[in-house]
């Protein structure tokens, strides 16, 4: 049922900053992808750099791709409440 839901929100959706898939996708779903497609190994959307900052102002204490699982839920859920 949860799912057909949110096929339903996500099929709903006009814009995102990055693939609509990537709500779907757990941390280790999101490396995968993006370690395949970038020399790189980051999220377009989400850098490596960024990630630095929030670590070093200590905001965070999470490895890289659970941080950017959490960024993109976020993004999920700001979307949501917005549309």
């Amino acid at each position: 049922m949860f799912l057909s839901i949110l096929g339903l929100a996500l099929s709903t959706r006009k814009a995102s900053p990055y693939d609509l898939n990537d709500f779907l996708f757990s941390a280790e779903e999101l490396q995968r992808k993006y370690e395949r497609q970038s020399s790189q190994s980051e999220h377009p959307h989400f850098s490596r750099t960024r990630w630095l900052d929030e670590v070093n102002f200590n905001n965070c204490e999470l490895g890289y791709w659970l941080w950017v699982f959490e960024q993109v839920q976020a993004d999920d859920d700001t979307w949501l409440l917005r549309h």
